[in-house]
């Protein structure tokens, strides 16, 4: 996000660059009469005008701080504890891109399956799936065990919710 800010300043302030750039080289204008730069030599360090848009910069900048120090969504998906280790402090997790990784790994992996994509997070297992197969309820019923039963070879703390969506494709 603070990066997407940044860039959506920079580029509004290469436009304007750029526009007034165009407007002074095809001799419409000059810089004395460019109205931005002829009213911002007339302010005076205390004007409230000035006052109002270095609060403003301050407030951008705190909110992209903020942006960039606040952590977002966490993307692990911690394993169970192992009780027959003997080290209890030892944590293992799955980032979430690796859980889609292995959802798209098993659904293309089964018959049928043309190609697959997931997303997923702590609580859920989004896939979509294009099949060749007439019966997409098998298809889906299919491809759901078997991301279920790879997962719970995992031994995930708490397993995500499985959500399948399969389209219907042509054969080729």
């Amino acid at each position: 996000m603070p990066a997407m800010i940044a860039s959506l300043a920079l580029m509004i302030c290469g436009g304007l660059g750029l526009w007034w750039a165009v407007w002074v080289l095809s001799g419409q204008g000059s810089l004395e009469e460019f109205s931005l730069f002829s009213s911002a030599s007339q302010l005076s360090w205390g004007s409230a005008l000035l006052g109002a848009l270095s609060g403003v910069v301050l407030i951008l900048g705190i909110v992209l701080i903020l942006a960039a120090v606040i952590p977002g969504r966490p993307l692990l998906v911690r394993q169970a504890p192992n009780h027959g280790a003997q080290d209890h402090d030892i944590s293992t997790a799955f980032t979430t891109r690796g859980i889609s990784r292995i959802a798209v790994a098993e659904a293309e992996r089964l018959d049928g399956t043309v190609s697959a994509s997931a997303t997923a997070s702590q609580r859920h297992v989004r896939v979509i799936v294009n099949s060749v197969a007439r019966d997409r309820d098998t298809v889906r019923q299919h491809i759901h065990s078997s991301i279920q039963q790879r997962l719970e070879d995992f031994g995930l703390r708490r397993q995500p919710r499985i959500m399948i969506t399969v389209r219907k494709r042509e054969s080729r």
